[in-house]
């Protein structure tokens, strides 16, 4: 055999008396290893619950975007008027200092019907307001009013994944 048998031999054989004596400590104090277990497991599931979820970490950019829907058949002059709306409720918050809305087909491509629209919002500086996940909250519940509409509103993340804006946070 060749040296790296021999290495291999050897690792093997060391990983497996670790392995027997952690086997043999386990099972002569097998009830402080429950105990040890019940509270990882009381810890894990703590953290589980207490710890924010998401593919990606929310970070506050001081923008926010909004995609606004309305229904396929729509007619621009309603759409318009109600992206309108769906901007100025956003811009009349406190804690907004810029609104940008654009509506219809994008030259970009992310948008190719004239029932889509994108409100790009620009926030205050961080000090004059409160956090962007909070802003969103308060103001989803005003949009929700806005009949035959549908507003999907986000905070930009940090990092994108792919080179496209949509209404889910990630694609």
């Amino acid at each position: 055999h060749g040296r790296l048998f021999r290495w291999s031999e050897r690792t093997f054989d060391a990983m497996r008396d670790f392995y027997e004596i952690t086997l043999r400590f386990a099972m002569a104090r097998h009830r402080l290893v429950m105990v040890i277990f019940v509270a990882v497991f009381a810890v894990t599931a703590y953290l589980f619950v207490t710890i924010p979820k998401g593919f990606l970490p929310s970070s506050d950019t001081g923008q926010l975007l909004a995609f606004t829907e309305g229904a396929q058949d729509i007619s621009f002059d309603s759409m318009a008027e109600k992206h309108r709306l769906a901007a100025n409720i956003i811009r009349a918050d406190k804690n907004v200092d810029a609104v940008m809305a654009f509506m219809g087909p994008s030259s970009s491509g992310s948008s190719q019907t004239l029932n889509l629209g994108r409100i790009f919002v620009r926030l205050k500086p961080y000090k004059e307001r409160l956090p962007a996940d909070q802003i969103i909250q308060e103001v989803r519940p005003k949009l929700t009013g806005i009949p035959g509409m549908k507003v999907y509103l986000q905070n930009l993340p940090l990092i994108r994944i792919g080179g496209r804006l949509t209404k889910s946070e990630f694609q």
